[in-house]
């Protein structure tokens, strides 16, 4: 089994290359769907996060974290959003390291783990390849734009607040940039497969 790690920073596609991923055949491991299913009223996480920024970041209606609240808090400041990650990343890992030894007893074959807070939360350890999808910058602001219906100084400060570009890019054993093309991202695909399977058939000697 190998286990491929996504990440990139927000508004690169990450999601549309999951689908791709998924159509393939890959078992996907979403760590935002986690994040949020985590977040949910009654959860150890939820009750943390209350605890640490005030029940003004409830969303009493829906019984979770209002994450329209909570974004520019720690977006905003470097601290908080240290604060936060030192909440969730803890019990998103031991979710994810749960699931992945589920599916190995399953016999899955490639499983694809999918984050924003990649490095900083320590997933690179548990993945054998990490592949990073990136965008030109004004990219990335128009897509965060659209997609969260958010300003451009907002989306600038979520970008500012998340993992350093250049070192990500070093750590990374795949770089590739997404220009919005649907077919380039089924070539990438079907690339970060191919890649997948050399490296499984190199571990069996093959």
């Amino acid at each position: 089994m190998i286990v491929l790690g996504i990440t990139g920073p927000s508004g690169s596609g990450k999601s549309s290359l999951l689908r791709e991923l998924s159509l393939s055949g890959a078992t996907i491991i979403d760590c935002d769907r986690i994040v949020r299913e985590l977040q949910t009223a009654g959860t150890r996480c939820y009750e943390d996060i209350v605890a640490e920024f005030g029940t003004v970041v409830e969303d009493h209606e829906n019984q979770r974290i209002d994450r329209s609240i909570l974004g520019p808090i720690v977006f905003s400041d470097a601290k908080k959003l240290v604060k936060l990650n030192a909440i969730t990343h803890h019990y998103v890992l031991e979710h994810i390291n749960r699931l992945i030894l589920e599916h190995e007893q399953k016999g899955t074959k490639v499983i694809v783990v999918e984050a924003g807070a990649y490095f900083e939360s320590g997933m690179d350890r548990i993945c054998d390849l990490t592949v990073y999808l990136t965008a030109p910058r004004h990219i990335l602001i128009q897509r965060i734009c659209s997609r969260d219906q958010i300003s451009a100084r907002a989306a600038e400060d979520r970008l500012n607040a998340q993992f350093d570009s250049s070192e990500a890019i070093r750590r990374s054993d795949i770089v590739l940039l997404n220009d919005g093309d649907p077919a380039l991202l089924r070539l990438y695909s079907q690339l970060i497969l191919s890649k997948a399977h050399d490296w499984m058939n190199s571990k069996q000697g093959v």
